[in-house]
């Protein structure tokens, strides 16, 4: 009967999908120096992007993830011999074990969605994985009773905000092109992760008994963890100006290889309220993105008097003029608040210029135009 249940809401699951409605998507160009890939180049992507991209910190939240399903693998076999064994349930309590468990995750989703605007992802993650393996090194050695199941209420919460806030990370930070083919890559590893738990826990019940080996699984996610922490640590620095470089207009036809080497290049700047970022006149030497708050561009004639030019917010960029056209600043550059850029060096500016034609020509066009602007405004007010 549990079987036929379980069988149904599978079905219903399956069903619900008919109702989906998913608007269809213009296809995008291909990006500039983008080849044509084999089938197997293309199998192999998600892997590429997962365990070598990106300085190895989401290779490192993956093996996290796999040593959360590798103890999973385990400990949903424990919990039958621990229900009847451990706890005097019966093999029929670990069906109340698991109820417990499932009570858990829905309140974790609900909990994590509304935690989603008020804490940062990455620390988010790392306590609820922590969290996550602790409860379970608890489950092996608590007393029967009721607390097994607050155990497993618990480790049902924090598993599902491991799940929701590490699958956003990895998709807020997988290039759109990309995002089937890493997913794809970390079900594979996960599930085999799960299998190898499921494998090795009978042998290690014979062995150990079921606390013991309850308790062997959990410290191993936990070792596992501690591991990949200095990795997971450089997560926000390093995932954050790669997503962010995908969302600004102009660079968004690049393609993703010169995209993760413009991002390697790119320093992130904290500007106070009412500094000067570039000052009329003085040689310029970089290019800025503006990351987050507003900045007023300002300049003086030949009167001595500033006139404003323009605003800047999220996603504009400016100092561009100077390095094209090799000449001092035409304008103060004057945040309206704080303010983070991202900046690029001259060299490395000319490089990204140089890998693509498109973003050469629509970046001399802005900077003749500006250019122009600057000095007729300039003039008129003589």
């Amino acid at each position: 009967m549990a079987f036929a249940i379980n069988g149904a809401t599978f079905l219903l699951s399956a069903a619900a999908l008919l109702f989906i409605r998913i608007p269809p998507r213009e296809t995008p160009e291909p990006a500039e120096s983008e080849e044509e890939e084999g089938w197997l180049s293309e199998t192999l992507a998600g892997f590429r992007f997962l365990f070598r991209e990106n300085e190895g910190v989401l290779a490192a939240l993956t093996v996290v993830f796999c040593g959360l399903t590798f103890t999973g693998g385990g400990i949903w076999t424990l919990l039958v011999v621990l229900s009847d064994e451990a706890f005097g349930l019966g093999t029929e309590g670990s069906g109340f074990l698991s109820a417990a468990y499932g009570v858990g995750g829905i309140l974790g989703g609900l909990l994590a969605g509304y935690l989603a605007s008020k804490i940062r992802l990455v620390p988010a993650v790392m306590w609820s994985t922590v969290g996550t393996s602790a409860t379970f090194l608890f489950l092996g050695i608590t007393p029967a009773g009721v607390l097994p199941f607050v155990i497993l209420f618990v480790a049902g919460v924090l598993d599902i905000m491991v799940d929701v806030n590490g699958m956003t990370i990895i998709q807020t930070g997988t290039p759109e092109g990309l995002l089937g083919r890493a997913f794809g890559a970390l079900n594979g590893v996960e599930i085999l992760a799960m299998l190898m738990g499921a494998l090795v826990v009978g042998p290690l019940i014979e062995l150990l008994g079921a606390r013991v080996t309850t308790v062997v699984f959990a410290v191993t996610a936990l070792v596992i963890f501690f591991a990949c922490l200095p990795r997971l640590r450089k997560l926000e620095s390093v995932l954050g100006v790669r997503m962010f470089v995908r969302k600004v207009p102009i660079l968004s036809g690049l393609s993703h290889a010169v995209l993760e080497d413009l991002a390697s290049r790119m320093t992130l700047e904290k500007v106070p309220e009412g500094t000067a970022v570039v000052s009329q006149g003085e040689v310029g030497e970089r290019l800025y993105i503006v990351k987050d708050g507003e900045a007023e561009v300002v300049a003086r004639g030949d009167d001595g008097e500033e006139k404003e030019l323009a605003r800047l917010s999220k996603n504009d960029y400016f100092g561009e003029i100077a390095l094209l056209r090799d000449v001092p600043r035409t304008a103060t550059v004057r945040a309206n608040g704080t303010m983070e850029l991202y900046s690029l060096q001259r060299e490395d500016f000319q490089k990204l210029l140089e890998s693509s034609e498109r973003l050469k020509s629509a970046m001399t066009g802005t900077s003749d135009a500006r250019y122009v602007e600057t000095q007729n405004r300039l003039v008129l007010r003589r």
